[in-house]
């Protein structure tokens, strides 16, 4: 009733969750899988429109590419995307590739998705994946924590969750009790930090032990039977400078003496390393920088970049360079990749699919009709 009274006060309605404020589904909680109808619904009247089934493959990778990779991107910008509703866009986007519609008789979809997603150099088509698309988007959020400290929305999370103090507490602490946004946003937090390297200012901030400020790799990789032994292992880099007269030297508490010559090596080894580092200590907070690509800092695109190549990536075709350096039409150098990775629709993959005995050329009728024996063994094609 008090909410009444104060609508009609003011002049406007009551509503209930979710609601949509400069687009984005505004709820109590997580967002439910019908929050994203609407944005599935876009992609299905985008599909209604368009008559794919007339259009070659390289037009529906065209608009596959230009549209319907670009129309969920305002939305991954801010959450974190559920299996569930990743699985429907998804199924939308194969189906529009390979078949050209959603209704019909079904398809068979030539190439597994995977494969489609890798960068055309690594054989694929370049299809964004959205997921990692997702995670690259998110991981804008965490670069501008790292630098935007006084802005409202870090100071929000970080008087809500904690973060950017000192003794290594970077990150909000992200638990059951966290809200959906905030686990969204940080919980590739731990991934991210590979990503980030230090540049040590009065190192307050940089942990000695996990953080990338000493070499390519943290220390803890770097020098494993020593990490072991550490009482602390989210120690600051000043933490572990003692202060002595003019100078210092390093010191890192462990919980035990060294005994073992393999662990007294690695800690001379360690001792070694830092030497060069022996109070060179700048003034103000100290800086992270983006170290996959320190000049070119860090972007969307080489965050997703970063994402795709932390998984194993394996050639799909040999010298896909080839195709697509070719001054043909898109829908030519499809054609050619589908050729180089053996994924025709001829009568061998047919028989493969929908069962049936006939397999043999239809030109020749000497051997099975496949991409290869089509295109390089049959006699017509050498007679070509």
């Amino acid at each position: 009733m008090a909410g009444q009274a104060l609508a009609r006060t003011v002049g406007c309605t009551v509503r209930g969750f979710p609601v949509r404020v400069l687009g984005f589904p505004l709820c109590r909680g997580r967002l439910k899988k019908e929050d994203w109808d609407p944005l599935v619904e876009r992609f299905q009247r985008r599909l209604a429109g368009w008559k794919g089934k007339l259009l070659s493959y390289g037009g529906r990778l065209t608009l596959l590419q230009a549209v319907l990779s670009a129309l969920p991107l305002f939305f991954l910008l801010v959450f974190r995307i559920s299996v569930g509703v990743l699985d429907r866009i998804e199924t939308l986007r194969r189906r529009f590739l390979w078949q050209g519609t959603q209704e019909g008789t079904a398809k068979p979809h030539l190439v597994k998705w995977s494969t489609v997603c890798l960068r055309k150099e690594d054989g694929g088509l370049g299809v964004l994946d959205l997921r990692d698309m997702n995670r690259a988007l998110l991981s804008k959020w965490l670069w501008r924590w790292l630098h935007e400290t006084d802005n409202p929305w870090a100071r929000t999370f970080q008087d809500r969750y904690g973060g950017h103090g000192t003794n290594a507490r970077i990150w909000p602490t992200v638990g059951a009790r966290a809200s959906s946004l905030c686990k969204g946003i940080f919980s590739d937090s731990a991934e991210f930090e590979q990503a980030v390297r230090w540049e040590i200012g009065m190192g307050e901030v940089t942990r000695f032990w996990t953080d990338v400020w000493c070499g390519d790799q943290p220390l803890c990789a770097q020098f494993l039977l020593v990490y072991a032994l550490v009482r602390d292992p989210l120690e600051t880099v000043r933490n572990c400078w003692t202060v002595e007269g003019s100078g210092g030297r390093w010191s890192a508490a462990l919980r035990r003496n060294i005994f073992a010559p393999e662990e007294a090596s690695q800690l001379q080894a360690l001792a070694d390393r830092l030497r060069e580092w022996e109070g060179q200590f700048g003034v103000g907070a100290d800086r992270p920088r983006w170290a996959p690509k320190p000049n070119a800092g860090f972007t969307v695109r080489n965050s997703y970049i970063w994402w795709r190549d932390l998984g194993p990536v394996t050639l799909a075709c040999g010298n896909p360079e080839k195709i697509w350096s070719q001054k043909i039409p898109r829908k030519i150098k499809v054609f050619l990749w589908l050729l180089a990775q053996e994924r025709l629709l001829t009568r061998t993959y047919r028989s493969k699919w929908r069962g049936g005995d006939d397999v043999q050329c239809g030109i020749c009728g000497a051997a099975p009709e496949t991409a290869i024996h089509l295109f390089g063994e049959c006699r017509w094609a050498q007679a070509l």
